[in-house]
C-alpha cells in the first residue's frame, strides 16, 4: 500500500514539474478547491500537532512532526493568500513541507495521495490572470 502512495507522489511531481500551462479553473469551481485544499491542509498539520503532544522517541520523529505541521501551516496560509507569488511560494513551500516528512516509511506515508492531490493548486490559473507554474515569469 505504501509503494501504491509513493507513486502517487511520483505521478504527482512528474505532472507538476513537466513545465506547460498553468490550469485554467472556472470561478465557480476555485472556492470548493481551495476550501478542499485547505481542509487537507489542515488536517495534516492538525495531525503532526496531535502526534507530536503524544511523540516521545528520539529527536527525528519530533523533527519529522514538526515540519509536518509547520508545512501543513503554511501550505493553508498560501491558500488563504492564494493570489500573487506570496501565495504561490506560501504553497509551494508548505507542499514540499508536507512532502518531505512523509517520504520517510511509516503509517503516516499513507496520506501522500491526498498531499499529492494538492499540486494541482501549485498548477492554477489565478484571478488575475499570473501563471502560477514552474516557468512562471
Amino acid at each position: 500500500m505504501v509503494f501504491v502512495a509513493y507513486l502517487c507522489l511520483l505521478a504527482a511531481v512528474i505532472w507538476l514539474f513537466q513545465g506547460g500551462d498553468a490550469l485554467p479553473v472556472d470561478k465557480r469551481a476555485e472556492a470548493p478547491a481551495r476550501l478542499i485544499a485547505a481542509l487537507i491542509g489542515t488536517a495534516l498539520a492538525a495531525v503532526g500537532l496531535i502526534q507530536l503532544s503524544r511523540h516521545t522517541a528520539q529527536t527525528a520523529g519530533t523533527a519529522i512532526l514538526i515540519v509536518l505541521a509547520i508545512g501543513g501551516c503554511l501550505y493553508v496560509s498560501g491558500v488563504l493568500w492564494w493570489e500573487g507569488r506570496v501565495g504561490y511560494w506560501l504553497r509551494m513551500i508548505g507542499w514540499m513541507g508536507m512532502i518531505i516528512p512523509l517520504l520517510i516509511p511509516s503509517t503516516l506515508s499513507l496520506t501522500l495521495p491526498l498531499v499529492a492531490l494538492l499540486a494541482l493548486t501549485l498548477r492554477i490559473r489565478t484571478r488575475r490572470g499570473d501563471l502560477r507554474s514552474r516557468r512562471a515569469p
